[in-house]
Protein backbone atom coordinates (compact mmCIF):
# COMPACT_ATOMS: atom_id res chain seq x y z
CA UNK A 1 0.00 0.00 0.00
CA UNK A 2 1.66 3.49 -1.52
CA UNK A 3 0.41 6.89 -2.15
CA UNK A 4 0.05 5.31 -5.65
CA UNK A 5 -2.80 3.98 -4.46
CA UNK A 6 -3.97 7.07 -2.33
CA UNK A 7 -3.00 5.42 0.35
CA UNK A 8 -0.87 6.84 3.92
CA UNK A 9 1.83 4.68 5.59
CA UNK A 10 -0.40 6.19 8.56
CA UNK A 11 -3.90 5.02 7.64
CA UNK A 12 -2.01 1.86 6.18
CA UNK A 13 -1.16 1.14 9.75
CA UNK A 14 -4.43 2.65 11.02
CA UNK A 15 -5.78 -0.71 8.67
CA UNK A 16 -3.43 -3.24 10.14
CA UNK A 17 -4.33 -2.47 13.58
CA UNK A 18 -5.84 -5.49 15.15
CA UNK A 19 -7.51 -3.23 17.78
CA UNK A 20 -9.34 -1.35 15.35
CA UNK A 21 -12.46 -3.43 14.27
CA UNK A 22 -13.49 -3.17 17.67
CA UNK A 23 -12.33 0.25 18.45
CA UNK A 24 -14.47 1.32 15.27
CA UNK A 25 -17.44 -0.74 16.04
CA UNK A 26 -17.85 0.69 19.27
CA UNK A 27 -17.28 4.42 18.08
CA UNK A 28 -19.41 4.11 14.62
CA UNK A 29 -22.46 2.36 16.43
CA UNK A 30 -23.31 5.32 18.73
CA UNK A 31 -22.59 7.99 16.22
CA UNK A 32 -25.25 10.18 15.56
CA UNK A 33 -23.85 11.48 12.03
CA UNK A 34 -23.19 7.46 11.34
CA UNK A 35 -26.79 6.68 12.37
CA UNK A 36 -27.94 9.72 10.59
CA UNK A 37 -26.20 8.44 7.15
CA UNK A 38 -27.45 4.84 7.34
CA UNK A 39 -31.09 6.52 7.62
CA UNK A 40 -30.09 8.69 4.55
CA UNK A 41 -29.35 6.11 2.77
CA UNK A 42 -32.86 3.72 3.59
CA UNK A 43 -34.40 6.86 2.54
CA UNK A 44 -33.31 7.48 -0.74
CA UNK A 45 -33.29 3.65 -1.16
CA UNK A 46 -36.70 2.60 -0.29
CA UNK A 47 -38.12 3.24 -3.68
CA UNK A 48 -35.82 1.27 -5.44
CA UNK A 49 -36.08 -2.52 -6.54
CA UNK A 50 -33.46 -4.26 -3.66
CA UNK A 51 -30.72 -5.83 -5.58
CA UNK A 52 -26.55 -5.94 -5.44
CA UNK A 53 -25.63 -3.06 -3.45
CA UNK A 54 -21.66 -2.28 -2.81
CA UNK A 55 -20.57 -0.61 0.42
CA UNK A 56 -17.54 0.42 -0.57
CA UNK A 57 -15.22 1.07 3.09
CA UNK A 58 -17.70 -1.03 5.26
CA UNK A 59 -15.78 -1.06 7.93
CA UNK A 60 -17.47 -3.63 10.25
CA UNK A 61 -19.99 -3.69 8.62
CA UNK A 62 -22.36 -1.05 9.85
CA UNK A 63 -24.62 -0.96 7.06
CA UNK A 64 -25.41 -4.92 6.62
CA UNK A 65 -28.45 -5.88 9.04
CA UNK A 66 -30.49 -2.53 7.90
CA UNK A 67 -29.79 -2.99 4.12
CA UNK A 68 -30.28 -6.94 4.49
CA UNK A 69 -33.59 -6.59 6.26
CA UNK A 70 -34.08 -3.97 3.41
CA UNK A 71 -33.53 -6.80 1.25
CA UNK A 72 -30.24 -5.84 -0.80
CA UNK A 73 -27.71 -8.40 -1.26
CA UNK A 74 -24.91 -6.66 0.03
CA UNK A 75 -20.94 -6.57 -0.85
CA UNK A 76 -18.54 -5.06 1.68
CA UNK A 77 -15.48 -3.85 0.16
CA UNK A 78 -12.14 -2.58 2.54
CA UNK A 79 -8.56 -3.26 2.63
CA UNK A 80 -8.09 -3.46 6.30
CA UNK A 81 -8.08 -7.29 7.08
CA UNK A 82 -9.13 -6.79 10.95
CA UNK A 83 -12.01 -4.89 10.00
CA UNK A 84 -13.31 -7.66 7.60
CA UNK A 85 -12.64 -10.39 10.41
CA UNK A 86 -14.93 -7.81 12.68
CA UNK A 87 -17.38 -8.00 9.80
CA UNK A 88 -17.51 -11.81 9.60
CA UNK A 89 -17.92 -12.39 12.88
CA UNK A 90 -21.25 -10.07 13.04
CA UNK A 91 -22.25 -12.19 9.45
CA UNK A 92 -21.76 -15.22 11.10
CA UNK A 93 -23.45 -13.83 14.49
CA UNK A 94 -26.32 -11.90 12.92
CA UNK A 95 -29.70 -13.80 13.13
CA UNK A 96 -31.02 -11.21 10.91
CA UNK A 97 -29.52 -12.88 7.99
CA UNK A 98 -31.07 -16.47 8.50
CA UNK A 99 -33.88 -16.76 5.48
CA UNK A 100 -34.84 -14.71 3.33
CA UNK A 101 -32.05 -12.20 3.73
CA UNK A 102 -29.01 -12.52 2.23
CA UNK A 103 -25.62 -12.61 3.92
CA UNK A 104 -22.84 -10.13 3.01
CA UNK A 105 -20.16 -11.10 0.59
CA UNK A 106 -16.89 -9.24 1.82
CA UNK A 107 -13.92 -8.72 -0.18
CA UNK A 108 -10.31 -7.31 0.95
CA UNK A 109 -9.82 -4.63 -1.56
CA UNK A 110 -8.03 -1.03 -2.24
CA UNK A 111 -11.07 1.73 -3.56
CA UNK A 112 -8.81 2.88 -6.55
CA UNK A 113 -8.49 -1.31 -7.48
CA UNK A 114 -12.17 -2.45 -8.27
CA UNK A 115 -10.94 -4.67 -11.26
CA UNK A 116 -12.68 -7.61 -9.94
CA UNK A 117 -16.46 -6.17 -10.39
CA UNK A 118 -17.78 -6.19 -13.74
CA UNK A 119 -19.42 -3.06 -15.48
CA UNK A 120 -22.79 -2.48 -14.59
CA UNK A 121 -22.78 -5.08 -11.86
CA UNK A 122 -24.05 -3.24 -9.01
CA UNK A 123 -27.57 -1.71 -8.95
CA UNK A 124 -26.21 1.17 -6.10
CA UNK A 125 -23.12 1.50 -3.71
CA UNK A 126 -22.21 3.76 -1.46
CA UNK A 127 -18.99 4.89 0.21
CA UNK A 128 -19.87 6.53 3.98
CA UNK A 129 -17.60 8.24 6.86
CA UNK A 130 -15.68 10.09 4.74
CA UNK A 131 -14.20 6.89 3.55
CA UNK A 132 -13.42 9.23 0.33
CA UNK A 133 -11.61 12.00 2.01
CA UNK A 134 -8.98 8.56 3.00
CA UNK A 135 -7.78 8.64 -0.18
CA UNK A 136 -4.96 10.84 -0.47
CA UNK A 137 -4.65 12.88 -4.10
CA UNK A 138 -7.69 13.86 -6.50
CA UNK A 139 -6.99 11.97 -9.38
CA UNK A 140 -6.61 8.85 -6.91
CA UNK A 141 -10.25 10.40 -5.61
CA UNK A 142 -11.52 10.17 -8.95
CA UNK A 143 -10.00 7.08 -10.30
CA UNK A 144 -12.13 5.40 -7.51
CA UNK A 145 -14.95 7.48 -8.30
CA UNK A 146 -14.64 6.66 -11.92
CA UNK A 147 -14.41 2.99 -11.55
CA UNK A 148 -17.26 3.02 -8.62
CA UNK A 149 -19.69 4.81 -11.37
CA UNK A 150 -18.54 2.17 -14.17
CA UNK A 151 -20.01 -0.75 -11.94
CA UNK A 152 -22.91 0.80 -11.23
CA UNK A 153 -25.86 0.11 -13.49
CA UNK A 154 -27.20 2.99 -15.66
CA UNK A 155 -29.78 4.81 -13.68
CA UNK A 156 -28.50 3.28 -10.45
CA UNK A 157 -27.77 4.81 -6.93
CA UNK A 158 -24.30 5.99 -5.82
CA UNK A 159 -24.44 7.90 -2.16
CA UNK A 160 -21.25 9.30 -0.64
CA UNK A 161 -19.90 11.45 3.00
CA UNK A 162 -17.52 13.90 3.04
CA UNK A 163 -15.87 15.75 5.66
CA UNK A 164 -16.39 19.88 5.10
CA UNK A 165 -13.01 21.82 5.38
CA UNK A 166 -14.39 25.24 6.67
CA UNK A 167 -15.70 23.78 9.95
CA UNK A 168 -12.20 23.76 11.06
CA UNK A 169 -12.85 27.25 11.45
CA UNK A 170 -14.95 26.63 15.09
CA UNK A 171 -11.92 24.62 16.92
CA UNK A 172 -9.01 25.66 18.66
CA UNK A 173 -6.68 26.33 15.80
CA UNK A 174 -8.81 26.00 13.20
CA UNK A 175 -8.14 29.41 11.24
CA UNK A 176 -4.30 29.02 11.37
CA UNK A 177 -4.72 25.26 10.18
CA UNK A 178 -7.13 26.46 7.12
CA UNK A 179 -4.25 29.60 6.51
CA UNK A 180 -1.35 26.79 6.42
CA UNK A 181 -3.43 24.26 4.22
CA UNK A 182 -3.82 26.89 2.04
CA UNK A 183 -0.28 28.18 1.81
CA UNK A 184 1.42 24.30 1.59
CA UNK A 185 -1.45 23.81 -1.24
CA UNK A 186 0.34 26.77 -2.92
CA UNK A 187 4.08 25.35 -3.06
CA UNK A 188 4.07 21.53 -2.36
CA UNK A 189 2.02 18.48 -3.47
CA UNK A 190 -0.39 18.87 -0.47
CA UNK A 191 -3.66 19.71 -1.23
CA UNK A 192 -6.22 22.71 0.68
CA UNK A 193 -7.85 20.50 2.77
CA UNK A 194 -5.45 17.80 3.11
CA UNK A 195 -4.55 16.81 7.27
CA UNK A 196 -3.01 14.18 9.17
CA UNK A 197 -4.18 13.28 12.83
CA UNK A 198 -3.37 11.05 15.61
CA UNK A 199 -6.35 8.83 16.26
CA UNK A 200 -6.96 4.88 17.70
CA UNK A 201 -3.26 5.20 18.93
CA UNK A 202 -2.19 5.64 15.27
CA UNK A 203 0.16 8.65 13.90
CA UNK A 204 -0.23 10.33 11.06
CA UNK A 205 -3.99 9.33 9.86
CA UNK A 206 -4.21 10.97 6.68
CA UNK A 207 -7.90 13.19 5.97
CA UNK A 208 -9.07 15.60 2.99
CA UNK A 209 -11.81 17.56 3.84
CA UNK A 210 -13.82 19.16 1.00
CA UNK A 211 -15.34 22.47 -0.04
CA UNK A 212 -18.77 21.49 -1.06
CA UNK A 213 -17.92 22.89 -4.84
CA UNK A 214 -15.02 20.47 -4.92
CA UNK A 215 -16.89 17.48 -4.05
CA UNK A 216 -19.83 18.30 -6.24
CA UNK A 217 -17.00 19.44 -9.33
CA UNK A 218 -15.10 15.69 -8.00
CA UNK A 219 -18.46 13.58 -8.55
CA UNK A 220 -19.46 15.20 -11.52
CA UNK A 221 -16.35 14.63 -13.19
CA UNK A 222 -16.92 11.28 -12.99
CA UNK A 223 -20.30 11.08 -14.35
CA UNK A 224 -22.79 11.14 -11.56
CA UNK A 225 -25.57 13.34 -11.54
CA UNK A 226 -25.66 14.86 -8.39
CA UNK A 227 -29.44 15.38 -6.58
CA UNK A 228 -29.88 15.06 -2.88
CA UNK A 229 -27.90 16.18 0.28
CA UNK A 230 -27.79 15.93 3.47
CA UNK A 231 -26.56 18.48 5.58
CA UNK A 232 -24.62 17.04 8.83
CA UNK A 233 -25.52 19.61 11.63
CA UNK A 234 -23.99 19.24 14.86
CA UNK A 235 -26.66 16.61 16.14
CA UNK A 236 -28.38 16.68 19.63
CA UNK A 237 -29.35 13.08 19.17
CA UNK A 238 -29.61 10.42 17.19
CA UNK A 239 -33.69 11.11 16.53
CA UNK A 240 -33.13 14.69 15.27
CA UNK A 241 -34.36 14.94 11.62
CA UNK A 242 -32.21 14.87 8.91
CA UNK A 243 -31.66 18.27 6.83
CA UNK A 244 -32.56 17.13 3.23
CA UNK A 245 -32.76 19.02 0.39
CA UNK A 246 -31.65 19.17 -3.34
CA UNK A 247 -28.25 19.95 -4.20
CA UNK A 248 -29.01 23.24 -5.78
CA UNK A 249 -30.72 24.25 -2.60
CA UNK A 250 -27.85 24.15 -0.24
CA UNK A 251 -26.64 27.55 0.82
CA UNK A 252 -23.55 29.49 1.41
CA UNK A 253 -24.19 28.80 5.36
CA UNK A 254 -24.46 25.04 4.78
CA UNK A 255 -21.31 25.22 3.35
CA UNK A 256 -19.50 27.21 5.23
CA UNK A 257 -20.96 25.64 8.52
CA UNK A 258 -22.32 22.08 7.89
CA UNK A 259 -19.61 19.38 9.80
CA UNK A 260 -20.38 17.39 6.17
CA UNK A 261 -22.78 16.11 3.55
CA UNK A 262 -24.30 13.12 2.25
CA UNK A 263 -24.77 13.20 -1.54
CA UNK A 264 -27.31 10.70 -2.82
CA UNK A 265 -26.00 10.81 -7.16
CA UNK A 266 -27.55 8.70 -9.92
CA UNK A 267 -25.56 7.48 -12.78
CA UNK A 268 -27.34 8.88 -16.07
Amino acid sequence: MNNNDGVEPGNAAYMREPAIGRMHARHTGRDPLAIADIQFVLSQLADKKPGWIADFGCGTGRTFSDLGRAGWKVIGVDMSRPMLDAAQRQKTDETDFDGAIHPPVLIQSSLTNLAGFQPGSLDAAICLYSTLGMIRGCRNRHKFLKAAHETVRDGGTFIVHAHNVWIQRKFPGGKRWLATSLLRSLVSKCEFGDRWANAYGVNGLFIHSFRFGELIRDLSDAGWKTEICLVHDTPKSADDSPNQKPVAAVSRREKANALGWIIACRKT
